[in-house]
């Protein structure tokens, strides 16, 4: 199968690498001019695969009035509003509930921890520098409320093999000893020895190299895509497009050259047939 993976970033270039495992033929196509040029490049760095506690949940919905008045720098909402963003907080609503919000946590550390092993292959496979490291994750709690929750996440956790627990203030001044000199009213920590860091940048352009350097993806920086063209649409191909097998799924209805749903929030299942390029 012939797949063409738009975008060169961490997600694009590890996506193709485990594609050209399975044995297929892969390009992958990014405007930019390098490898991680776009947010892979400015990644933090945290590989945190303990902390995986859904954002959607019972004790967020309490501040969400706070938030969208913009208590938080980070989440911000900004008129007009379209029917995307509508849709989206509609069904992040409905992952508001208990339930929900123990499946989700559960079934991201499930993906999380298998990534944490997927990494560690990968490492044997390919030999890449990208300032590696099992630092751990210390995360400071700070009222009687927060250290009870996460007493019951941890527990819950480390029942699916996760090595999350809660530490007392004192144990996460020896794991960390900088927190002498930091006034904080933390009195105790979330810790998880497994949690790593690294380099995004570096791991996604020497990963990207490797795979060109194998020849094992065909790799088009420099290359900008303008449309991406139906299989129900009537196009006849030129050197400028491409053709691959995969199909892509569950295509947004708002989406250019989709067409368009009675609901904004119905998303409908197509098919790509050419990825027009330049």
């Amino acid at each position: 199968m012939h797949v063409v993976v738009l975008g060169a970033g961490v997600v694009g270039i590890t996506t193709a690498y485990y594609l050209t495992e399975h044995g297929h033929t892969v390009t992958v196509v990014d405007r930019a001019d390098d490898f991680a040029s776009g947010a892979s490049g400015g990644n933090g760095g945290q590989l945190s695969y303990s902390f995986t506690d859904a954002v959607a949940s019972p004790a967020l919905l309490s501040k969400l009035p706070w938030l969208v008045g913009g208590g938080d720098s980070a989440f911000r909402v900004r008129p007009p509003i379209s029917d995307l963003p509508v849709c989206w907080g509609w069904a992040f609503l409905q992952q508001c509930t208990a339930q929900h919000s123990s499946e989700n946590t559960l079934a991201v550390l499930e993906m999380a921890l298998r990534s944490s092993a997927l990494m560690t292959e990968l490492q044997t496979k390919v030999a890449l520098k990208f300032s590696f490291r099992q630092a751990g994750k210390l995360v400071l709690l700070n009222s009687y409320a927060e250290i009870q929750a996460a007493k019951k996440s941890c527990a819950v956790k480390r029942q699916h093999g996760s090595d999350v627990r809660v530490v007392t203030l004192e144990q996460a001044i020896d794991i960390e000893p900088v927190l002498t000199y930091i006034q904080t009213s933390a009195a105790a920590a979330i810790y998880s020895k497994s949690d790593s860091v690294g380099d995004a940048n570096s791991f996604t352009s020497q990963l990207g190299k490797w795979l060109a350097a194998q020849h094992a993806v065909d790799i088009r920086l420099n290359t900008a895509v303008h449309r991406i063209i139906l299989a129900t649409v009537n196009f006849i191909p030129s050197k400028l497009t491409m053709e691959p097998s995969a199909q892509m799924q569950w295509l947004y209805a708002w989406a250019p050259g989709a067409k368009k749903s009675s609901s904004p929030c119905v998303s409908r299942q197509t098919s790509i047939r050419y990825v027009a390029i330049a």
